[in-house]
């Protein structure tokens, strides 16, 4: 029986051995990075939700920042049972609350991951308008209330277009002592390979590489388990024609055409911020320096964002490809994209955990915000609240914080006009920005108007 087993080993290819090592260890990696995931999202909704953060941005990156959270809690049980208590192979024989389980992650998990698919497009697209349209029209079309229709607008559209998968899969007995079993294709890799099944595996035959896959369980645990547990499979109403769909809508579909759109705006509001930089500079030769902190503040805040959409289009886009190839070509869905199903699994619970990290090191706002929440201004020597230019210019504060910050400011600038003909002038200034406090309107362009 050893030598058979050391047989079979030899005869899998370097990717699927690469998939056996990497799945011993997939899930302690897993739970660790959730775990820092879970800390620093529930960090981001707390700094988001601050009073002096509120506004359309960060309306849809606490969106963003919920989704990537309920993700990773999702996925704590399925990778501490599946991948560090027992292994993810039929022959292991589940109970049936885990199989449950399993399909009930499958199908929150996608729903989770492509809303956040869908509200990174949001932000990208309100970046875009926000940056590339003129400054008062950009305000009007973003408000917060219309990032809170698109967030709604998201999840229905999500929840509607996954409804089918919903009813996909169905627990069944498995007797790990019969040779062929009603089991889909794909059960040996990740979760997320599950959706990606080929439309032709209705039936497998154990095969000996399946009882070499890797996890927690051992060869000689996996051999003698010949118990009756539980596993998935197809519905009895799924047809080849519903798999296909089901294939390429969240296979290919919901990755490749978000990736697209993604990179086409990224490469937008890249140009668009080397022409406002080239305007900053402008400003700044021309001795405008207010206009100039408040462009370059600005192009910091976009700079984030498409960092954030770059993130995710790296994570994404590989697999989008993968999948849109094994449409074509069945042999590379099994030969490439299933084997690495954990690898794709652990690049998006990564994608999920960092985006704290870049609003901190790219953002003054957030990072201010975070030590104010948080009472760590004595690590940050000679911090004395956030000031200047750094909530004024960012679009990551308030309109209420901005205004008060551009009214010391423009007040201070009318003093001239306050000695030569009494106080009336600065009193106009205050009050134009205070009007365009009122009325919603940008108090950047409305400041520009009153100058």
């Amino acid at each position: 029986m050893e030598d058979w087993t050391t047989a079979v080993k030899n005869d899998r290819t370097a990717l699927e051995r690469f998939s056996d090592a990497y799945q011993s260890v997939h899930g302690y990696l897993s739970l660790v990075v959730c775990a820092f995931g879970i800390l620093l999202n529930s960090l981001n909704v707390i700094v988001l939700t601050r009073r002096p953060m509120i506004n359309s941005t960060n309306c849809l990156l606490t969106a963003l920042a919920v989704t990537d959270l309920l993700t990773m809690t999702g996925y704590v049980p399925y990778a501490g049972y599946f991948y560090c208590y027992a292994s993810p192979v039929p022959e292991y024989g589940h109970r049936l609350g885990w199989i449950v389980y399993l399909i009930f992650h499958n199908n929150f998990s996608i729903t989770a991951h492509t809303v956040a698919v869908w509200l990174t497009v949001s932000i990208a697209v309100f970046r875009y308008i926000v940056v590339c349209g003129r400054h008062a029209l950009g305000a009007r079309l973003c408000s917060q209330q219309r990032a809170k229709v698109a967030i709604v607008a998201v999840i229905c559209a999500t929840v509607i277009a996954c409804l089918p998968n919903y009813v996909m899969y169905r627990p069944i007995l498995y007797d790990a002592s019969s040779t062929t079993h009603p089991v889909d294709g794909n059960w040996s890799t990740a979760t997320r390979c599950l959706v990606l099944a080929p439309n032709d595996s209705d039936q497998t035959t154990v095969s000996p590489t399946t009882a070499v896959a890797g996890g927690a369980g051992s060869d000689e645990q996996l051999t003698a388990a010949n118990v009756v547990g539980y596993w998935f499979d197809w519905n009895e109403f799924v047809t080849d024609t519903t798999r296909t769909i089901n294939f390429w809508l969240f296979g290919v579909a919901m990755k490749v055409i978000p990736c697209v759109v993604l990179t086409v705006l990224s490469a937008l509001l890249v140009r668009a911020m080397r022409l406002a930089d080239r305007r900053r500079r402008r400003l700044l030769s021309q001795g405008r320096r207010l206009e100039s902190d408040r462009a370059g503040e600005r192009n910091r805040t976009t700079a984030m964002l498409v960092t954030v959409v770059l993130c995710f289009v790296v994570t994404e886009f590989p697999q989008g490809v993968l999948a849109l190839l094994s449409g074509f070509h069945k042999h590379l869905f099994l030969a490439v994209y299933a084997p690495l199903g954990d690898v794709w699994d652990i690049l998006v619970l990564v994608n999920s955990a960092v985006n704290f990290v870049v609003y901190c090191t790219m953002n003054r706002r957030f990072r201010y915000t975070v030590i104010d929440c948080f009472g760590l201004r004595a690590f940050h020597k000679g911090l004395g609240g956030v000031s200047g230019f750094d909530g004024a210019a960012t679009e990551l504060g308030t309109t209420q914080a901005t205004s008060r910050i551009i009214q010391r400011r423009l007040t201070a600038m009318a003093l001239p006009a306050t000695t030569a003909g009494g106080d009336g002038a600065a009193r106009g200034v205050t009050l134009a920005v205070d009007a365009a406090v009122t009325s919603g309107q940008s108090t950047e362009s409305q400041q520009l108007i009153t100058l």
